[in-house]
C-alpha cells in the first residue's frame, strides 16, 4: 500500500489510486436529520461506482436499548467490536484505504472518518468537496443500491487512534487548564436561540462555538 491519506483526499488523488488499483473503499455517508430516509435516496439516485452506503442511525449508532453502546446521546456510539464486525459484513478490510464523503459539506462523513480511527484505521481520508468536487472533476457515478461484497472483509481492530471522553470525565475537567470544548453546531443553537433537536437548548458552560460550515469554503472545499 502506498503512503496512506489519513484526513483530506482530493478527487483527482482518488481517481489516480482507483486508476493504479489501490485496494480501497469508498463510504456515502449523505444524510438529513430532518428526513433520515433522504440520504440514502440521494445515494441510490447517483453514487461513486463501488461505494457503499452508511447511514448514521442504522450503521454508526446503536439505538438498540440493550446497554452495549459505547456512549449515550441521540447517537450512541455502537462499541468497537460490533462496528468492525459491520465493517467485515460490507467487505472491508485492515489493508485497505478508507474513503469517506457526504453531500452535507462532510457533516456526517467525519463521524465515520473519527470511528474509523477508534478502531486503529489510520487510513482514512475526506473527500474534499464531496460527491460535488468528484462529478466537477469529470468522475463517473452510477445509480442502485449498494453493491453486495464479494467476500467478507478482513479487518481486525487496533489499538484507538482516537480518545472517547464521557459526559462524566468532561465535567469533571470543565475550566481546569489544558481542557477547552469546541461546539460545531451553527451559533443561534450555541446561544440557545433555537433548537429543533434536542431536549434543552444553550451549550456546555466554558464551550467555544466555531460551526462546522465555517470550515468549507464557497467552493464547497476545506
Amino acid at each position: 500500500m502506498n503512503t496512506p491519506y489519513t484526513t483530506l483526499i482530493s478527487a483527482q488523488q482518488l481517481q489516480a489510486l482507483i486508476t493504479c488499483g489501490q485496494a480501497l473503499m469508498v463510504f456515502d455517508c449523505s444524510f438529513d436529520l430532518a428526513k433520515p430516509e433522504a440520504g440514502e435516496a440521494q445515494f441510490t439516485e447517483a453514487h461513486l461506482p463501488g461505494s457503499v452506503y452508511v447511514h448514521l442511525d442504522r450503521d454508526l449508532s446503536d439505538k438498540s436499548g440493550n446497554g452495549q453502546a459505547a456512549s449515550g446521546g441521540r447517537h450512541p456510539l455502537p462499541s468497537r467490536e460490533p462496528f468492525a464486525a459491520w465493517l467485515n459484513r460490507v467487505g472491508f478490510a485492515s489493508g485497505m484505504q478508507a474513503v469517506v464523503l457526504d453531500r452535507q459539506g462532510a457533516n456526517y462523513c467525519g463521524r465515520l472518518w473519527w470511528m474509523l480511527k477508534w478502531c486503529g484505521h489510520e487510513a482514512v481520508a475526506v473527500l474534499d468537496g464531496g460527491l460535488q468536487a468528484w462529478q466537477a472533476t469529470g468522475g463517473e457515478v452510477v445509480s442502485g443500491a449498494s453493491p453486495a461484497p464479494l467476500a467478507p472483509g478482513a479487518f481486525t481492530l487496533g489499538e484507538p487512534l482516537v480518545p472517547v471522553v464521557d459526559a462524566q470525565a468532561l465535567f469533571r475537567r470543565l475550566g481546569q487548564p489544558g481542557q477547552t470544548v469546541l461546539d460545531a453546531r451553527g451559533a443561534p443553537r450555541f446561544r440557545g436561540e433555537v433548537e429543533p433537536l434536542d431536549p434543552v437548548a444553550g451549550h456546555i458552560p466554558g464551550a467555544l462555538n466555531r460551526p462546522f460550515t465555517e470550515n468549507i469554503g464557497a467552493d464547497g472545499h476545506f
